[in-house]
C-alpha cells in the first residue's frame, strides 16, 4: 500500500511541476516575471497570471502522559516525535477574468498526521499521502466574489487565519482544530460559496458543501455555513473585530449503518496527545453551531475570543435525542519590541507581525481553552476538556519564525476521573 501511494505521489508531483514548466515557459515568450514577495509570471495582456508560493512547517510534540491517570494517557512511544506538518506548494493566479488557487500539501493526508483510528487510549501510526487544501475558482460577481471548488467554509476567526499567522501552534477548540472537526476533516470542504464587502471593514460569506474534501470517501452528506464579520475600530495599532457565524451539517452514512461522526474532538495536549469526543456519536444525524467571536489590537497586545454552541441531533437509537456542548477560548499575545498586528479585511482575521528590528521580534503568548457537555450521562463519557498553552514565538523575518507552545490538558470523565497530560511542541516555519 505504501509504495503505491509513494507511486501516486510521484507521479502527481511530476506532473505539477511539468504543467508549471509549460505554463511558465509559454508565458515567458509574452511576459513579465517579478520576484519581489515570491514568483510571479504574468501575460503582457493581463489576461493570465501564475503567483508561485509555499510553506513548510516542521513540528515536534514531547508528549509526558498523565501516569496516574485511569484513562488517556496510555501512549505509545511514538507520539513523542517531530514530523512535517505542512510541505505545502501554492499555485494561485487568473486566466480570463477567473481566478484559481491549487494547493498541495507533500508532507500530510486529510488527516493532518493524525492516525486512521484516534481514540481517548492512544493513537496508531498511519502514512502520508498528497493532498490538496485549496482547490478552487472563483470569479467576480456583484459586490462580491463567487467560489467553486474545495476551500475554508465561512465560520471561526481561526479558520480563516492561515496557518502562517496563527497565534498558537495548534488552531483553537472553536475551529477545526475541535468542534469541526470529528471522525470526519472538515477544515476544507467541496462546495458553492459567495463573499461581498457589505460596508466597508465588513465581510459576509455564504456557502453549501459536500460534507468532504478531495481525498475522503463521497458519502459524509451536506452542509451549510455563513459568517459575518465587522472592524468598527481599524487604525494603526488600533482594531477591534467583531464576528457571528452559523452552520449546519447533515452526515450521511451507508444506507442501514449510523450517521458519520461530527462531533466535537479536541486533541487537549497537542496534535500527538490523547483525544475526547465530546457531544454525539457515530450515531449522530445533524449538528448546528452557533459562534460569536471578540478580537482586538491594542498596540502591542492581541486578544482573541470565541465561543460556540453546538447542538447534535442523535440517531432514533438514541434515548437522549439531542446533546449540546459549550466551547470557548481566550487568546492573548504580547509583542515584546512593540509591534503590533495588522487586519485582512477580506478575510475578516490578524495577520501576524513584521519584526521592526533587524535581529528579530519576540511575540509571548497564551491561551485558556474549554468545552462542556452537559448531556454526558454514561459514567466513562468526557464530560469536561480544558487545555491552557503558554510559550513565546521568535520571528527571524516576516517570513521565518520558531513557535514554542508548553499545554497542559485535562480531561474529565462523568465519574469523576481524570487525565492531565502535558506537552512541549515546537515548530519551525518558513513561507513565501
Amino acid at each position: 500500500m505504501q509504495n503505491v501511494k509513494s507511486r501516486h505521489a510521484t507521479r502527481a508531483i511530476s506532473t505539477l511541476f511539468l504543467a508549471v514548466s509549460a505554463v511558465t515557459a509559454t508565458a515567458a515568450q509574452a511576459a513579465t516575471v517579478e520576484t519581489k514577495g515570491g514568483l510571479t509570471v504574468r501575460s503582457d495582456d493581463g489576461a493570465y497570471e501564475l503567483n508561485i508560493g509555499g510553506r513548510v512547517h516542521l513540528d515536534a510534540n514531547l508528549v509526558s502522559e498523565d501516569n496516574s491517570a485511569a484513562f488517556g494517557s496510555a501512549l505509545i512511544p511514538s507520539n513523542s516525535s517531530a514530523f512535517f506538518r505542512r510541505a505545502r506548494l501554492t499555485f494561485s493566479g487568473k486566466a480570463l477574468g477567473w481566478e484559481y488557487n491549487f494547493t498541495p500539501d507533500f508532507a500530510q493526508s486529510a488527516g493532518g498526521n493524525l492516525p486512521t483510528t484516534t481514540t481517548v487510549t492512544g493513537q496508531a501510526t498511519t502514512s502520508s499521502s498528497v493532498a490538496f487544501q485549496e482547490l478552487y475558482i472563483a470569479h467576480k460577481f456583484g459586490l462580491g466574489k463567487f467560489f467553486i471548488g474545495q476551500f475554508t467554509p465561512f465560520r471561526s476567526i481561526e479558520d480563516n487565519t492561515s496557518s502562517n499567522e496563527i497565534t498558537i501552534i495548534e488552531r483553537a477548540i472553536t475551529s477545526s482544530g475541535g468542534v469541526y472537526r470529528g471522525g470526519i476533516s472538515r477544515f476544507f470542504l467541496i462546495g458553492l460559496g459567495y463573499q461581498f464587502n457589505p460596508v466597508p471593514n465588513a465581510t459576509f460569506g455564504v456557502g453549501a458543501f459536500n460534507l468532504r474534501r478531495d481525498n475522503t470517501p463521497s458519502t459524509e452528506g451536506t452542509a451549510l455555513s455563513a459568517r459575518a464579520t465587522w472592524a468598527p475600530v481599524q487604525s494603526p495599532g488600533r482594531i477591534l473585530h467583531l464576528g457571528i457565524s452559523a452552520s449546519q451539517e447533515n452526515p450521511r452514512g451507508a444506507p442501514g449503518s449510523p450517521a458519520g461522526n461530527v462531533s466535537t474532538l479536541f486533541s487537549y495536549a497537542g496534535l500527538r496527545g490523547p483525544t475526547a469526543s465530546l457531544g454525539g456519536t457515530t450515531g449522530n444525524e445533524n449538528a448546528r453551531y452557533y459562534a460569536g467571536e471578540l478580537a482586538g489590537v491594542f498596540g502591542p497586545l492581541y486578544l482573541q475570543s470565541e465561543y460556540v454552541h453546538a447542538r447534535y441531533g442523535q440517531d432514533e437509537s438514541s434515548a437522549l435525542r439531542h446533546t449540546n456542548t459549550d466551547l470557548y477560548h481566550v487568546t492573548l499575545s504580547y509583542n515584546v519590541f512593540g509591534e503590533a498586528k495588522t487586519y485582512n479585511t477580506v478575510r475578516g482575521s490578524f495577520k501576524s507581525i513584521k519584526p521592526k528590528n533587524s535581529f528579530g521580534a519576540v511575540e509571548l503568548v497564551a491561551r485558556h481553552e474549554f468545552a462542556r457537555n452537559e448531556d454526558a450521562t454514561a459514567a466513562t463519557a468526557i464530560r469536561e476538556v480544558t487545555s491552557d498553552t503558554v510559550g513565546f514565538n521568535y520571528y527571524f523575518n516576516p517570513n521565518t519564525r520558531v513557535l514554542v507552545n508548553y499545554i497542559l490538558g485535562r480531561a474529565e470523565r462523568v465519574n469523576g476521573q481524570v487525565d492531565k497530560p502535558n506537552t512541549l511542541a515546537l515548530r519551525f516555519q518558513l513561507n513565501w
